[in-house]
């Protein structure tokens, strides 16, 4: 009976320690996670029209978000988000996706790139190519586009004082001003232009 109830006891403390060394392969982190993107629309991303990143685990409390950039990025420039902590591939979850949103013409939301795990705890790069231990640079950073604002309508055009020969009389509606392109001066919407060349004809 005791030598029954000792092995039983020995049974219990081996399944405990398998277990406690699955919890530690389990929340096993990295160390930095950059993540390298590339400005590939017509305008800006900055701190006051920064981009949602986040990096969405198939296990919800391993899930992380930041925001980035910190400083202004034009077309064609890139930036980086670097998360930390993000949990080691423990052989069955930890695969990670990384989503962006971003406000636009209309708000934005995608994946950019997914199937990824980190195999160690060191530091990783994410991008085009997937999971490096090394940064691949900025010709492999992941590309997000901003849609091209749409283009103003012209509803009026025709010859007007004081001068019917030479003057225009034009006016156009403007569309809704996507949040993230650069500031600058608004077209006037109703307004004379001059027309060289001599004379029109009649419109």
């Amino acid at each position: 009976m005791f030598r029954n109830r000792l092995q039983a006891l020995s049974s219990l403390s081996l399944l405990l320690a398998v277990a406690g060394g699955a919890t530690s392969a389990e929340a096993a982190t990295t160390g930095t996670v950059t993540v390298l993107f590339k400005n590939t629309g017509v305008g800006k991303f900055g701190p006051s029209d920064q981009v949602y990143v986040y990096a969405d685990a198939d296990f919800h409390s391993y899930d992380k978000t930041l925001y980035g950039p910190t400083t202004t990025v034009g077309p064609g420039q890139t930036f980086t988000v670097q998360f930390s902590g993000l949990y080691v591939w423990s052989g069955f979850q930890g695969i990670y996706r990384f989503e962006v949103r971003y406000p636009d013409t209309t708000p934005t939301t995608t994946t950019v790139i997914s199937g990824l795990k980190f195999t160690g705890t060191g530091n990783w790069f994410v991008s085009t190519l997937g999971v490096t231990s090394y940064n691949p640079g900025a010709a492999y950073a992941l590309p997000i586009a901003n849609q091209a604002p749409p283009a103003p309508t012209l509803t009026y055009c025709y010859p007007d004082h004081p001068d019917r020969t030479t003057m225009l009389y034009t006016a156009w509606s403007l569309p809704p001003r996507p949040t993230e392109l650069q500031p600058g001066p608004r077209p006037c919407p109703r307004q004379h232009v001059p027309v060289p060349g001599g004379p029109l004809r009649s419109l």
